[in-house]
Parts: structure tokens; sequence; C-alpha cells
């Protein structure tokens, strides 16, 4: 069975908001993000998406992230590599979405506000070797 790209495949959850926006959690404790990735949190890493920034382009064999929107929006475009489906998407902020192996993924902020994002994920990042498990898609 050939796995489509579909709002459930990017699992997007709406967060906890209060004081009108200003603090999003992500979570209570870190149980609900490490079944997400399928094991413990290796990485965290902050993004920040100006006006017309693109992140992505590639997929991974193996890394599975999870994004959290704390403030803007972020247009999420992705495809599935067995059967070249593609699904486009907005995330908003207060939201989280899942990016799972073998689909290749891009990120585009729109917007002329700015796009903060926090990236869980299962494999660390190792500076001696920053391309690993990243394989390069050009969908946007």
């Amino acid at each position: 069975m050939v796995t489509q790209p579909t709002l459930e495949s990017l699992n997007i959850t709406k967060l906890n908001s209060v004081k009108e926006g200003k603090l999003v959690e992500l979570a209570r404790g870190t149980e609900d993000i490490r079944k997400e990735l399928g094991g413990e949190i290796n990485q965290v890493t902050a993004h920040i998406f100006n006006w017309g920034d693109k992140g992505g382009n590639h997929y991974h064999k193996e890394k599975v992230e999870v994004m959290a929107v704390l403030d803007g929006e972020i247009l999420v475009c992705l495809v599935n590599l067995k059967s070249k489906l593609q699904l486009v998407q907005t995330v908003y902020a207060g939201h989280r979405f899942t990016l799972l192996p073998n689909f290749a993924h891009a990120l585009h902020n729109p917007n002329q506000k700015n796009a903060y994002v926090l990236e869980f994920s299962n494999l660390r990042f190792n500076p001696e070797n920053p391309m690993n498990d990243v394989y390069k898609y050009p969908i946007i």
C-alpha cells in the first residue's frame, strides 16, 4: 500500500496557546513528541523564516521531524516519493506537524511577517557530516 500525502500524514496538532498567542505550549512533557518521533528527541533546532524564505527541498530516509509553528505561518509542501502525489498545506502558529521519512518536503514563508518554527528530530546533527540523511529534492 502506498502512503498518500494527506493532512493526516502531516499529523497537524493544535497546541495550547494563551495570552493572545504570546505563549504557546508545545507539549506537556515530551512523551507526545517522542511518540511522533518514534523514539528519543536527539536534536532541537529553532528556525526563523523571513518573508520569502524557503527551506527543505529534500527528504530523509531515517530522520523524523516534528515542527511546531510558534508565530507566523508556514506553507508546507510534501511529495510522496513512491506515488509522486503532492500536498500543499498552510500551518498556522499554535500548531505542530510531522515530516516523515521518504516524504520530500519544503517549507516557505509567503508572508511579510516572520515565522518562527521549532524542530524536534530523532537524529542528531553531525557537524562533521552535515548532509547526513539529507537527499536533495527540489519542490519549490
